[in-house]
């Protein structure tokens, strides 16, 4: 649910390491936290921002190798970085963002990138932004297909980094970030917007990794999961129906009646 005010209690130690990259902090979507926090009453506080993008989870990350971790959040068409006491160190204009961002440092350098898909002027854009007492846009390509509900996640996958996400017409993209290139494999003739952040991980204990996508096989709103074999770059077919296990949800109005 999108909310005017965010109520972040999420302020950490100065000694503190945690961190919060990615939705549900690991590619697994366990939602467990490294490091330590603490709430302090003393230094706790609210901010309100105006609705769009704040239905997502905030980012929380040394992006600038400082030392000191930063808070990124995006707030009606800006992305904006935070410290710890929530006052604003720097902003800029981005667009409006469409869903679930990471933060990963995609070159290896010192600094860590913030990676996400927005909307300028109805064109849905992928986007990489380094930050460094100041905002360096590394690279950008059109997402043809559409990005709403393309949450994105970011791995290693071998001696490469790569980012994964799926678009509105059920593509799944690889992005290479040395090579700052997209690949996109299709896996569906339906279309779909919503919410799908992959959750990667090695399914099979062989040293290789897939993503997981919740997918609906014949658009009949009963959704099942999708693996994608990150390697080879097509449906897991060791996994369910080559690759898809449907009807796993039903619809609520299916459950209700």
């Amino acid at each position: 649910m999108k909310g005017v005010v965010w109520l972040l209690f999420l302020i950490l130690a100065p000694s503190a390491n945690a961190a919060w990259e990615q939705y549900q902090n690991d590619l697994g979507n366990s939602g467990k936290a490294d490091g330590i926090g603490y709430f302090d009453s003393s230094i706790t506080t609210n901010i309100t921002n105006s609705l769009d993008g704040m239905n997502f989870q905030p980012l929380v990350s040394d992006l600038d190798n400082d030392g000191k971790n930063e808070i990124v959040i995006f707030s009606g068409n800006y992305l904006k970085i935070f410290d710890a006491k929530l006052n604003l160190i720097d902003e800029n204009l981005v667009g409006n963002l469409i869903d679930q961002p990471a933060a990963y440092n995609i070159d290896e350098d010192l600094f860590k990138e913030i990676v996400f898909i927005s909307d300028i002027s109805s064109v849905h854009y992928f986007f990489a932004y380094e930050y460094n007492s100041g905002f360096k846009q590394e690279f950008n390509f059109t997402v043809d297909n559409g990005g709403i509900g393309s949450g994105i996640k970011c791995t290693a996958l071998g001696s490469t980094n790569i980012c994964v996400f799926m678009d509105n017409k059920q593509y799944v993209h690889v992005v290479n970030l040395t090579s700052k290139t997209d690949s996109s494999y299709n896996t569906s003739v339906y279309g779909d917007t919503q919410e799908k952040i992959p959750a990667i991980g090695d399914l099979h204990s062989n040293g290789s990794l897939e993503a997981v996508f919740w997918f609906d096989v014949n658009n009949d709103n009963q959704y099942g999961l999708m693996v994608f074999d990150l390697i080879n770059k097509n449906l897991d077919y060791s996994f369910g129906n080559n690759g898809i296990a449907d009807n796993i949800v039903q619809p609520i109005a299916q459950i209700l009646f």
